[in-house]
C-alpha cells in the first residue's frame, strides 16, 4: 500500500512517490507541482508563512503554470507574477472581508461595468501594512495613487501605524494589481499581520538609526574640518592644505548626502512622478546643488565649497524624520491588541457516545449559535449569549459599572465581560456579530475618520518649497543676464541654502521633542507630537468616572450597628469574607481588618460558603456545641431569607448613590455557653448547666454603605480647566444617581450616566475639539474618537494603548501637567514659526540681491536653527 502525503501548499493528498521532496530549514516539504513550490517559497520569503497556520484543515487549488498570461510569458525565468498568489481564492477568503452593501466607485464606468455593479457582486476589504511611509506626503501619495485606479472604492492610510484599509471591486481590479501599483511608486505592501508589522517597524527603526548615526558622525567631523577652514579664511592658509581639507570634507559629506539623505531622494523621485513637489524635493535639490557646486569649487579652485552646509541641511531635516519614526514606534497598533484580549479558545460542551457530557476546546471565532460554553473564573466572554447556570460578571470593560452584576438563568451576557465565577452559557451571536467585535469595528472606523491634523509648518512648507525654487530660478536667470553664470549659480545656491526650511521644519519638531521629553520626566507620555498642539487648543474636556476621577475601588463610607453583640459576629464576618473575591467583599474585609478584628481566634469551623444568584452570600460555621448561619448582601436578599429590613431600608433610602451590604446572623443551634455570650437570655437565677437547643430568627447585625472615592486633585483639576475657559463634562456607564453625586461634589454642571461605549462615542462626536480622559475598555471608542484621548496609567491595557496621551503615574495632577506642557509647547511652536518666517522674509531678499555669499548663507541657516532650538529649550 502506497504512502500518502499532503502538498505543503495546497494541502491536497497524493501518493508520496508522486510528490516533489524539498528540504527547507531541516524540514521535509512535499509539493505536487512547481507552481505550489514557487508560491510556498514566495510566501515564506515575504514573511507570510502564517497563512498556512490560518489555513487550518482547508485546501487550495494547485497553482497552474501551464497557461501563463501575456505578461507572465514575457517575464524572464518567471511563470507567475510576483504577487499572483494574492489572487488565490483561498488566500482572499482568509485575508479579505466581503462587503455586500458598499457603494461602488464613483466616476466614469463603461456600460459593462455598470451592469456588473448592478449584479450585487460583493466588494472586498483588505488591510495592508505599507512599508516606506515616513511623512504625511507619503500618505497622500499612496492614497492619491490608489484612489485614481478604476475598481478601488476607497483607500485610507493611518499615518500612526502605516496600516491601510482598501475597499475594491475584485471584478475590476485584482489584489495583485494593487500591490504592484504600490510597489511602482516606491513602497512595499504587506498583508496585515501583527508579527509582520512588528518586524517591519523594527527594520525601519534600525535603518533610520544607522543612517542617523552615520550622519551625526560625518557631520561632526566636517564641522571640525570647517573650524580650520574658517580660521584659514580669515588668517590665511596654503593652497595645498586648503585642497586637502576640501577633499576630506567632500569625502565626509558624500555618505551624509547619499546614505543618510537617500530617503529624501527616494521621496523626491516618486513625488515628482506623481506631480508632487514637497520638502523632500527641496532638501534633495538644494543639498545636491550645493554639493555639486562645492565639488566644482574644490577642484577648480574657484570660490568656496560648502560641504558643511550640505551635511547640516540633510542631518537637521533627517533628525526630525527619525524622531517621528521613534514616536510612531511607541504608539503601536491598539486595535490588534484589543482583538488579542479575547480568549483564542474556550471550553465547549458536547455529548459523548453514551450521552455523557464532554468538554473540549474550540476556537472562539468558530463558535456557532447555541454552542454551550463553559467559562471559568477570570475569563473574558468571547461571544454574546444567554446564561444557563447562575454566575456573576464584571462588566466595567463595557459599561464602567463599578459593581459585578449577578446573572441568573435566561439573562443576557455580552462579550467583553469577565466572569467573576465559573458558569456556562449558550452562544446567541457569533464572534463576528458580538458586542466586542462591534466595538472593534467602531474603533476601526474611528481610526479612519480621525482628522489628520497638520501643523502650520507643514502647511506652509507645501507652498514654501515651490516659492523658494521659483525665487532661486528667477535670481539665477536675472544674474546670468546681468553678470555671469558663476555669480548667478552662487546667488541661486545662496537663496536655496539660506531659505532652506530647516528652521521652518524644526519649528515644530524641536519644540515638540522638548515638550515630550519634559512630559515624560513629569510622568506624562505623549505618543505623538501633534497631540501637544491639539490638547492646547481643545475646547471641551470629558471625563470618565470610574478609575479616572475616582479610585475605581469601593471603600466603606458608613457603618451602622443594629445589635450590641458585635465581637463574635464581626470576627466571623472577617473570616467568612476571606473566602470571596467579590469587590464588595474585598472592600469590607479590608475595612474590618483595619479595625484589628482578627486578634481573637475563631473557634468555629467553616462548613459551607457560597455566593447565591440573588446578590448575596451565605455560610455556616459550627463546632461540637453550636451552629451559626451567616447571611450577607443586598437588603432584597436578606428579606428573601426572612430577615426584617425595615430599619435598614430607611437608612439606605437616604443614600441611593451608595452600594449596600447588610450582614445578619441566624443561630441554628446553641448551648448554654453560647447563649450566655450571644443571646444574653439566660436566666440569671438559673444555675443549671443543662444544655439547651434553641433557634433564634436571623437579625441584621450591621449595615455598610460603600462608594468609590474621589482621587486626590480631582476638584483642583476640574476647577483649573473651568478657569481656563474649557467646558467640562462627566460621562459614565455607572448609575445616574452615582454619576450625579460625583458631578455635584466636583462642581461639574454637565453629566450623564448609564452610558454604553457607543453612547459615549456619540457624545464625543457631538463636540468639536474635544478631549476624552478615561481608563477602561468601555472608554476606548471615546478615547479614539476624541481629538485627543488621555488614558490613565493604571487603567486597562487597551485604553492605555488606545490613548494618545498616557498619564504614567495615574494621578490627576499628571493630567493637569499634560495640559500645562501642551499649552507651553504650542506657544513655543508659534514663536518658532514667527522666528523662521521673519528670518526668511528678511534674508531671502538679501541673498537674492547678492549681498549674502553661500558661506554666510550656511552660517545664517545654522543660526536660525539655533535660535529655534534655543527658544524651544528654555523653560
Amino acid at each position: 500500500m502506497s504512502q500518502k502525503a499532503k502538498c505543503s501548499h495546497c494541502q491536497l493528498e497524493y501518493d508520496k512517490a508522486q510528490l516533489k521532496k524539498v528540504i527547507e530549514d531541516f524540514s521535509e516539504l512535499y509539493f505536487c507541482c512547481n507552481g505550489c513550490e514557487a508560491v510556498y517559497m514566495l510566501l515564506k520569503q515575504s514573511g507570510l508563512g502564517g497563512f498556512y497556520d490560518r489555513l487550518g484543515g482547508n485546501t487550495l487549488s494547485p497553482v497552474d503554470l501551464r497557461q501563463p498570461s501575456a505578461k507572465q510569458a514575457n517575464s524572464i525565468n518567471s511563470a507567475i507574477s510576483r504577487f499572483s498568489y494574492l489572487d488565490d481564492e483561498g488566500f482572499l477568503e482568509k485575508h479579505t472581508t466581503k462587503i455586500k452593501n458598499a457603494p461602488k466607485q464613483k466616476g466614469k464606468q463603461s456600460s459593462k461595468q455598470q451592469t456588473n455593479n448592478q449584479q450585487d457582486s460583493p466588494l472586498l476589504e483588505a488591510h495592508l501594512i505599507i512599508e516606506g511611509i515616513h511623512c504625511a506626503a507619503c500618505v497622500w501619495l499612496n492614497e492619491a495613487a490608489l484612489q485614481k485606479q478604476q475598481g478601488i472604492i476607497s483607500a485610507n492610510i493611518n499615518y500612526t501605524n502605516n496600516k491601510a484599509k482598501i475597499v475594491f471591486d475584485p471584478q475590476a481590479i485584482k489584489l495583485s494589481a494593487i500591490f504592484s501599483l504600490i510597489s511602482s511608486i516606491g513602497y512595499e505592501a504587506h498583508i496585515y499581520d501583527p508579527s509582520t508589522q512588528e518586524n517591519l517597524l523594527a527594520k525601519e527603526s534600525k535603518s533610520y538609526f544607522t543612517s542617523f548615526v552615520v550622519g551625526v558622525f560625518c557631520t561632526m567631523s566636517i564641522m571640525m574640518v570647517a573650524i580650520a577652514q574658517y580660521a584659514g579664511y580669515f588668517k590665511g592658509m596654503s593652497a595645498d592644505m586648503k585642497s586637502v581639507l576640501n577633499l576630506i570634507s567632500c569625502l565626509l559629506a558624500t555618505p551624509v548626502l547619499f546614505f543618510t539623505g537617500r530617503v529624501f531622494f527616494v521621496g523626491a523621485y516618486y513625488g515628482v512622478k506623481q506631480g508632487y513637489v514637497g520638502m523632500d524635493f527641496l532638501v534633495a535639490f538644494g543639498a545636491s546643488l550645493t554639493f555639486a557646486y562645492s565639488v566644482y569649487a574644490s577642484f577648480a579652485g574657484v570660490g568656496e565649497p560648502y560641504f558643511e552646509s550640505v551635511a547640516m541641511i540633510v542631518l537637521f531635516v533627517f533628525s526630525g524624520k527619525f524622531l517621528e519614526i521613534r514616536a510612531r514606534a511607541l504608539a503601536g497598533d491598539s486595535l490588534d491588541k484589543l482583538q488579542h484580549i479575547l480568549p483564542s479558545a474556550v471550553l465547549v460542551e458536547s455529548k459523548g457516545e453514551n450521552g455523557e457530557i464532554l468538554l473540549h476546546p474550540k476556537d472562539s471565532k468558530e463558535l456557532a449559535k447555541d454552542d454551550i460554553v463553559h467559562i471559568r473564573e477570570g475569563e473574558m466572554l468571547p461571544c454574546d449569549g444567554i446564561v444557563l447556570t447562575q454566575g456573576s460578571i464584571d462588566t466595567r470593560s463595557l459599561s464602567g459599572e463599578s459593581e459585578p452584576v449577578q446573572k441568573v438563568r435566561g439573562d443576557e451576557v455580552l462579550s467583553g465581560s469577565i466572569a467573576c465565577e465559573s458558569f456556562c452559557y449558550a452562544v446567541q451571536k457569533t464572534y463576528a456579530d458580538s458586542t466586542m467585535s462591534n466595538i472593534i469595528k467602531l474603533l476601526e472606523e474611528s481610526l479612519e475618520s480621525k482628522p489628520k491634523i497638520q501643523n502650520l509648518a507643514n502647511a506652509l512648507s507645501k507652498h514654501f518649497s515651490r516659492v523658494v525654487l521659483l525665487i532661486a530660478l528667477c535670481g539665477f536667470v536675472f544674474w546670468w543676464e546681468y553678470a555671469d553664470a558663476q555669480k548667478a549659480l552662487i546667488i541661486a545656491i545662496s537663496v536655496i541654502v539660506i531659505s532652506c526650511p530647516c528652521a521652518l521644519a524644526l519649528a515644530t519638531p524641536i519644540a515638540s521633542v522638548v515638550g515630550i521629553s519634559r512630559g515624560f520626566r513629569e510622568g506624562v507620555l505623549f505618543k505623538q507630537a501633534r497631540f501637544l498642539e491639539t490638547l492646547a487648543k481643545c475646547e471641551v474636556v470629558l471625563f470618565d468616572k470610574t478609575g479616572t476621577l475616582t479610585q475605581g475601588k469601593l471603600s466603606v463610607k458608613k457603618e451602622f450597628d443594629f445589635d450590641i453583640r458585635w465581637d463574635f459576629g464581626k470576627h466571623l464576618l472577617v473570616d467568612f469574607l476571606s473566602h470571596f473575591t467579590h469587590p464588595i467583599a474585598l472592600a469590607l474585609k479590608d475595612f474590618l481588618e483595619r479595625k484589628n478584628l482578627l486578634k481573637n481566634a475563631i473557634t468555629k469551623n467553616l462548613k459551607e460558603a457560597k455566593q447565591t444568584s440573588q446578590r448575596g452570600i451565605y455560610g455556616i460555621y459550627e463546632d461540637k456545641a453550636s451552629k451559626v448561619r451567616l447571611l450577607g448582601g443586598s437588603l432584597e436578599y436578606l428579606q428573601s431569607q426572612g430577615v426584617s429590613i425595615n430599619e435598614a431600608s430607611k437608612i439606605a433610602q437616604n443614600y441611593p448613590q451608595m452600594s449596600i451590604f447588610a450582614y445578619a446572623v441566624e443561630i441554628v443551634k446553641i448551648t448554654n455557653e453560647v447563649e450566655a455570650i450571644e443571646t444574653h437570655q439566660k436566666d440569671k437565677s438559673n444555675t443549671s448547666n443543662e444544655a439547651k437547643s434553641t433557634k433564634t430568627p436571623p437579625q441584621i447585625h450591621s449595615l455598610y454603605l460603600l462608594q468609590d472615592s474621589l482621587k486626590n486633585g480631582a476638584k483642583e483639576l476640574v476647577a483649573s480647566l473651568k478657569k481656563a475657559g474649557k467646558k467640562v463634562l462627566l460621562i459614565s456607564g455607572d448609575r445616574q444617581c452615582v454619576v450625579e453625586s460625583i458631578a455635584k461634589e466636583l462642581g461639574i454642571e454637565s453629566y450623564k450616566g448609564a452610558l454604553l461605549p457607543k453612547d459615549k462615542l456619540e457624545i464625543i462626536r457631538s463636540h468639536k475639539n474635544a478631549v476624552m480622559i478615561g481608563d477602561g475598555l468601555n472608554d476606548i471608542l471615546a478615547l479614539q474618537s476624541a481629538e485627543v484621548g488621555i488614558a490613565m496609567g493604571a487603567g486597562s491595557a487597551m485604553a492605555i494603548a488606545q490613548g494618545d496621551v498616557v498619564v504614567l503615574d495615574d494621578s490627576l495632577e499628571g493630567v493637569g501637567r499634560a495640559f500645562s506642557i501642551a499649552t507651553r509647547t504650542y506657544s513655543r511652536i508659534k514663536q518658532n514659526l514667527i522666528i523662521s518666517l521673519v528670518y526668511n522674509a528678511l534674508l531671502i531678499p538679501l541673498a537674492l540681491c547678492g549681498f549674502v555669499i553661500p558661506l554666510v548663507a550656511a552660517l545664517s541657516m545654522s543660526l536660525s536653527s539655533l535660535l529655534v532650538v534655543a527658544n524651544s529649550m528654555r523653560k
